[in-house]
């Protein structure tokens, strides 16, 4: 357990970054299509089809995030604490973009878009759930979202950080062992790996990855990104 949850540390900085690349990606698809707008050059539809399709991986996203840390933590993170203003909000709009294949921006005024409502969706129940969106254009919206996001799992990791396990030699070695059975892998490398194991775990526990300041510095790249 304690070596899956190392794995999922390691790759919750991944995670940050991907959901800071989606964030630029939204933030860029809404400035073509305001200078499309301004320019008069229309039509638009691909840009707005972009668009949903960055504003689904970006609330894919943020599941990844969620999960990952509770995982690696060994805690429990709601919606509401991941995100006080949002985290409902967030919990059925993903829902009903993975489940309900709904492509949730559909209005747009002056230069801007958004998400109307009420939102329809039917939860795992058979019930009809309706939800209102906030009133923001998604570009002000995702930053809103993006930035409670790194407090709250900022603070997540200045009070449960300690819960990260460290990789070990077992768990080393038993990955090594897990490499040497790959078909993958070309015997001459295995040969390598074999030939010089011991220095490479030796060098892997003198500098052990610090995951939590890995994962601070991912953050604050985010949130420099969603402050622009």
């Amino acid at each position: 357990m304690n070596e899956h949850r190392s794995a999922v540390a390691r790759g919750l900085s991944d995670k940050i970054h991907e959901l800071s690349y989606f964030f630029l990606n939204i933030k860029k698809l809404t400035k073509v299509i305001e200078n499309k707008h301004k320019t008069k050059d229309y039509p638009i539809v691909s840009e707005i089809d972009e668009l949903n399709y960055s504003f689904s991986a970006f609330l894919n996203s943020i599941q990844s995030i969620k999960d990952s840390s509770q995982t690696s933590m060994d805690i429990k993170l709601s919606w509401q604490e991941l995100s006080p203003s949002y985290g409902q909000f967030i919990f059925y709009c993903r829902n009903a973009s993975t489940h309900d294949g709904a492509l949730l921006i559909n209005a747009g005024s002056g230069l801007k878009n958004y998400i109307i409502g009420p939102l329809r969706r039917i939860d795992n129940r058979g019930d009809v759930i309706e939800f209102d969106p906030p009133r923001e254009d998604i570009f002000n919206l995702c930053s809103n979202i993006t930035l409670e996001l790194v407090d709250s799992v900022t603070n997540a990791l200045i009070n449960y950080g300690d819960n990260i396990p460290l990789i070990d030699e077992d768990s080393l070695r038993k990955n090594m062992e897990d490499a040497y059975a790959s078909d993958f892998i070309p015997d001459h490398v295995k040969g390598n790996m074999r030939e010089y194991q011991d220095d490479t775990i030796k060098k892997i526990l003198t500098s052990n990855p610090n995951f939590v300041d890995n994962i601070v510095k991912s953050l604050s790249t985010l949130a420099s990104n969603a402050s622009l």
